[in-house]
């Protein structure tokens, strides 16, 4: 059953990308692309983050996650190299990307 979850997660993270874009919204670049949560989720659940952070989640549970947030308008693809310089900080991202300060 894992081999079939990992085909479904990766069909619908490559229908996510063409759904959203393969560019990233800070600097255009076009590889190394990853999914950034704007308004990080884990901030409606104080209490428990480390159990609630989609890193720690299985592929397929990932992607399930990534698809309600994009249906929510609180995801965006950005590059490894911005993704990182935005961190957990989502004020960077409301702001127009030709204004973002990182």
């Amino acid at each position: 059953m894992a081999k079939r979850q990992n085909v479904w997660a990766r069909k619908k993270r490559d229908e996510l990308f063409d759904a959203m874009g393969t560019v990233c919204r800070k600097c255009g670049e076009t590889e190394n692309l990853t999914f950034d949560v704007i308004i990080p989720v884990n901030d409606f659940f104080p209490g428990d983050r480390k159990e609630r952070h989609h890193r720690k989640m299985c592929w397929s549970s990932r992607m399930c996650f990534y698809r309600r947030q994009h249906a929510a308008g609180n995801l965006q693809v950005l590059c490894d190299k911005c993704n990182s310089r935005k961190g957990h900080r989502p004020e960077l991202v409301l702001l127009e990307s030709a204004e973002m300060p990182f």
